[in-house]
């Protein structure tokens, strides 16, 4: 053991910490910077030293890998909810890739959209709606309280409505309100 590391059973805390955090961004690729979760996870590292109790038993190590995924986990629910939720707000997820111009036709796209599915009814407006905002097909069946397979039926009612309210000019396939 290193007695120069101040964490018990730890010989290279930054070793430690990155070695979980490419583990969690692995799974997470476009949602967090490796970074970002090392800096989480080496706070998280501090902080079971200091809640750390040697005498119930466990080693440092293995409550440290706990205490640190468990931080690096929450770390990555917090960023996904604040996407999720400017997601929400915007309609359009932007990237860096994506041109001003890019962003405003996307906009307008999603804007006119969802105009039309205003004049859906209301299952229908609300199944869109749920979909338009992110939400997947399962969490929108479950918050309206309905199967897969009428939440099926009620897109594709739905989609033939949008065709017909949008003037039927342009192919709005699935993905377009995905």
């Amino acid at each position: 053991m290193n007695t120069t590391s101040p964490f018990p059973g730890v010989v290279d805390p930054i070793a430690f910490v990155r070695a979980m955090a490419c583990q969690v961004t692995a799974l997470y690729p476009s949602c967090l910077h490796l970074d970002d979760v090392a800096a989480e996870g080496l706070l998280a590292l501090v902080l079971a030293l200091r809640r750390f109790d040697a005498r119930r038993g466990v080693r440092f190590s293995t409550y440290a890998w706990s205490r640190v995924r468990g931080a690096m986990f929450d770390l990555v629910r917090a960023e996904s909810r604040r996407r999720r939720f400017l997601k929400l707000e915007d309609g359009i997820e932007s990237s860096t890739d994506t041109s001003v111009e890019d962003l405003v036709l996307a906009r307008d796209r999603f804007d006119h959209v969802h105009r039309a599915a205003g004049q859906l009814p209301v299952r229908q407006g609300q199944y869109v709606n749920g979909l338009l905002m992110g939400d997947t097909e399962v969490s929108v069946c479950r918050r309206m309280r309905i199967t897969r397979g009428a939440g099926r039926e009620l897109r594709a009612r739905a989609l033939r409505n949008l065709k017909r309210e949008l003037g039927g000019s342009r192919d709005l396939g699935a993905s377009e309100i995905a």
